[in-house]
């Protein structure tokens, strides 16, 4: 609740923070489905010291869970965070 109260007013936020809180909500989520469901956060790249737009990624998160298929009674979810270090700047040419 802190998070949304107060960090999710900036404009962006620390990506780890980001998905700390993504955790976070994950674990909830295991005490209501138990053994049930079967997670798998991947994360490739440096984190560190990289911003997104706060709770960017929590309605994909919380749809997996909404509207996530269920095999033999049993939830799959993949999530992979990754970060790529691509220079958006175009080069100008002389």
């Amino acid at each position: 609740m802190e998070y949304i109260l107060y960090d999710a007013k900036e404009p962006k936020v620390m990506l780890l923070n980001e998905i700390n809180y993504i955790q976070n909500y994950i674990d909830l989520e295991r005490l209501r489905f138990g053994e049930r469901v079967h997670i798998k956060v991947n994360m490739i790249g440096n984190m560190e010291n990289q911003s997104v737009p706060p709770l960017l990624f929590l309605t994909f998160i919380e749809n997996c869970f909404k509207h996530g298929t269920v095999d033999n009674n049993n939830l799959n979810v993949l999530i992979t965070f990754k970060v790529t270090n691509k220079n958006r700047r175009k080069r100008l040419k002389n």
